[in-house]
């Protein structure tokens, strides 16, 4: 086996992965190579966000989520400022090979096939780092400026860039470097100035074009922003990310036509990518044609089942056009076709409830449990349409029966809540003492309690409640001793009231 060439506990390492038993596998190979910086991540979306703003040195991610489209992350870490060549492996359980080399066309360095063998991907690791730490001269050079930039060390950075033009290299990557120290010290205009002159000599190189773009719209100069991505784009046409991220722009500035251009041209390269499909349909919408609109998020949807948004913008959208039997179709169409997706029946009973339907909701959500016997979600809905009827004995019972399914004493709590927030106060008392009866304890049965006492101005219990909340220890209590002080003064008040309405004996 290879020998390490490099630290591996200097190493930082994030993992991607929606499954824990996968996360926890990797971690453990890591840990066995001595890396112990390991940062995880559960969610596409999470992660698409960390690696926009924290260093890595080795990223490994699964290819698949059901909120986010991977190779939109790889695409990310690519067009990343600085520091944007840190080696990504990239796991897959689907033996797709376009996928796999769309993954490696994005930046991807390598690949693996789940489920994996500890030594395989240890041999795999270890060979990717030794790659990435063995760089020749030069690229060594400039990864040490960039981690200077990174550290925020500007004048060591610029110090390093002044060896490298005296020693008569030119390379485009030391201008645009400059540009981003001057971009860290907020000196936005000097940058702007180093880029236009930067791409006056190289063309051809991307990142000039990607900064000056980017500093434009920090400047609020949209039009220039863009005209700079328009040209980033004609020399660079297949980079997704960048064609939704100025789609998205157009949008903002009511250009419709070329923004779905733009988001078409992006679709071009991912039939799949949700940014894109989202984006296509808000286009359409904004630009008046609903029913591309809802087509688009259709295949939202189809591509990513367990994202609700689609769905919820479906409804937004026909609700705003005064289109709501389109909303409803859609709904029953997505409820009849995939009777497995819990969120479609929560979404239409909610629809139907705003519609003043609420027994047509109950239908829904009543035919959802017949399904996902045990799904919480949906008994909870069904209490809130109940509760908001003012039938608190059917709220009760909605519980009770989820309870006989299940045994989720945890239930107690958003009863108690439901209770309390449709005003039913002796009914959240009932609820909250139960549940200390059945031994289940939560902070915020007090709160619940202090709450539904002083809306039944039964004072004497809400200042024993109160008490008890102020000598919990705990650095979170949520009653404070000047409230304590209030309680106890209403509670004198009423008293001398009380005293004032006895008749005189004499």
């Amino acid at each position: 086996m290879e020998t390490p060439q490099f630290k591996p506990d200097s190493i930082r390492v994030l993992v991607v992965d929606e499954h824990g038993l996968i996360r926890k596998s990797i971690g453990k190979v890591l840990d066995f190579m001595g890396i112990t910086e390991i940062e995880e991540s559960h969610s596409g979306r999470e992660a698409s966000s960390i690696v926009q703003t924290v260093d890595f040195d080795l990223i490994i991610m699964n290819l698949y989520y059901t909120d986010y489209d991977g190779h939109g992350i790889i695409e990310q870490i690519r067009n990343r400022d600085s520091l944007s060549d840190s080696p990504i492996l990239v796991l897959s359980g689907q033996t797709d090979k376009e996928d796999i080399v769309k993954a490696i066309d994005k930046g991807a360095t390598e690949y693996m096939l789940l489920p994996f063998k500890s030594e395989d991907l240890k041999k795999k690791l270890l060979a990717m780092l030794n790659h990435y730490f063995s760089p020749n001269k030069t690229v060594k050079a400039l990864r040490k400026i960039e981690t200077l930039i990174s550290s925020r060390d500007f004048d060591q950075a610029l110090q390093a860039i002044s060896t490298f033009v005296k020693a008569g290299k030119k390379l485009p990557a030391l201008g645009y470097l400059r540009a981003v120290i001057e971009k860290e010290r907020d000196d936005l205009n000097l940058a702007i100035d180093i880029l236009e002159e930067q791409i006056e000599l190289y063309p051809d190189f991307l990142k000039n074009y990607k900064l000056l773009t980017d500093l434009y719209l920090k400047q609020g100069k949209h039009q220039l922003g863009i005209e700079s991505f328009e040209k980033e784009l004609q020399l660079n046409p297949k980079n997704v990310f960048r064609q939704i991220r100025l789609a998205n722009l157009l949008v903002r500035t009511k250009r419709y036509k070329e923004a779905k251009e733009h988001f078409r041209q992006a679709l071009l390269e991912d039939s799949k990518n949700g940014e894109a499909l989202f984006g296509m349909a808000i286009a359409y919408f904004k630009d008046g044609n609903l029913e591309k609109s809802i087509y688009y998020l259709k295949r939202h949807r189809r591509g990513f089942p367990k994202d609700s948004k689609s769905l919820e913008a479906i409804v937004k959208f026909c609700r705003f056009s005064q289109q709501d039997r389109l909303a409803e179709l859609a709904l029953k169409d997505e409820k009849k076709n995939h009777p497995d997706r819990l969120d479609t029946y929560i979404i239409l009973a909610r629809f139907l409830l705003q519609d003043e339907r609420p027994e047509d909701g109950i239908k829904v959500l009543k035919k959802g449990i017949e399904i996902h016997k045990e799904e919480f979600t949906l008994y909870h809905c069904w209490a809130q349409i109940v509760a908001s009827q003012g039938v608190p004995d059917e709220v009760d019972a909605i519980f009770t029966s989820y309870r006989n399914q299940t045994s989720d004493l945890a239930s107690y709590l958003p009863q108690a809540k439901l209770f309390l927030k449709y005003n039913f106060y002796s009914r959240a008392v009932d609820t909250v003492h139960t549940a200390l009866i059945k031994k289940i304890r939560h902070p915020i049965f007090l709160d619940i309690l202090n709450s539904s006492f002083q809306e039944q101005e039964e004072l004497g219990c809400a200042y024993m409640v109160q008490r008890k909340i102020l000598s919990n220890k705990s650095d979170k209590n949520t009653i404070s001793p000047l409230t304590l002080k209030k309680t106890v003064k209403k509670i004198k008040m009423r008293r001398s009231i009380e005293r004032a309405k006895i008749p005189d004996a004499s």
